[in-house]
């Protein structure tokens, strides 16, 4: 296991930063027909002025509703391995070695750890939610969505919900749009807990409403999300993505720089695909020369995140 594996409990590798990157921008289409601009220098930094004061959190929303310990978790692999020495049984312990394990590629620890939590404590909900990742990483999809309805079954309304929540995003990944959707619809019922569990499960549900070609649903989502987390980058390059399909031009560029700013600030994800989008959206709005310097720029930006990660561009 790594020498801090503080961040690995706090990730779940079935959802890869560039897959969360990408949302929805492969979709995006823009009318050929607009013409003339009366867009400004303003418009550029608009929707911008609350980044300053409300910073947004150094984990992305999906990589904080999947941490099993959250803020609780134990920073270091000598210091979990000290606390499990001294409490072998403990199924927190083992739900956050199982995690870490997870991470690293060990599914076999991983499924270890939770079957002892399970042993230790047969209504330890979280450990059916862990088992449920082992499952679905290695194809035996059957047996992960058991493990989630296990969980549904013995956890609270945190877990239930979660596990619900876990169900959906499952479903979503596979192309599966009207289970997701159902387990979505049941997640909100059973009552999701807290502002980023609800925002991240409204920007995903988003996603499939504008698969779907339901474009005022998905705004409706992201509108909702925004409200809950105002800062973060996905929920606001999503909005643009949106407000573009649906011809609302200089609305998608307030949000599209917005998230441009909150992603320069904070490094939260690359530029290179929403300057490309904001470079769309100048198009649409008869603006070519600001068009072409953000192409320009874009193609800019990734060859610099080709640089300093070398061997994830290649995959």
């Amino acid at each position: 296991m790594a020498q801090n594996c503080h961040r690995k409990i706090l990730q779940l590798s079935i959802l890869t930063p560039v897959a969360l990157a990408t949302t929805l921008f492969v979709g995006f289409f823009f009318c050929p027909e607009a013409k003339g601009s009366d867009t400004t220098e303003t418009d550029k930094n608009h929707a911008a002025d609350s980044i300053e004061k409300n910073p947004p959190p150094q984990l992305t929303l999906q990589e904080r509703m999947y941490s099993f310990a959250g803020e609780h978790a134990i920073k270091s692999e000598a210091d979990l391995n000290k606390q499990i020495a001294l409490h072998p049984n403990s199924p927190t312990l083992l739900l956050q070695l199982g995690q870490a394990d997870y991470l690293d590629g060990d599914a076999d620890n991983a499924f270890t750890c939770y079957r002892k939590a399970l042993a230790a404590d047969p209504k330890c909900a979280q450990a059916h939610i862990g088992l449920s990742r082992v499952y679905f990483a290695i194809g035996k999809d059957k047996q992960g969505y058991e493990e989630l309805q296990k969980a549904v079954k013995d956890g609270n309304q945190d877990i239930a919900s979660s596990a619900l929540w876990e169900s959906a995003f499952v479903h979503m990944r596979h192309g599966e749009y009207e289970p997701a959707l159902a387990d979505f619809d049941k997640a909100f019922k059973k009552g999701l807990i807290g502002k980023v569990k609800n925002a991240t499960a409204l920007l995903e549900r988003s996603e499939i409403y504008s698969v779907q070609g339901k474009q005022e649903l998905a705004l409706a989502d992201l509108n909702q999300a925004y409200k809950l987390e105002p800062n973060e980058v996905l929920v606001r390059k999503d909005r643009a993505v949106v407000l573009g399909q649906l011809h609302r031009y200089k609305e998608a560029l307030a949000e599209c720089n917005a998230a441009l700013e909150i992603s320069r600030k904070y490094s939260t994800i690359s530029v290179g695909p929403m300057l490309t989008l904001r470079g769309d959206i100048y198009r649409s709005l008869g603006r070519n020369d600001l068009a072409v310097l953000d192409y320009r720029a874009a193609k800019n930006a990734q060859a610099d995140d080709f640089t300093l990660v070398p061997f994830r561009s290649r995959k």
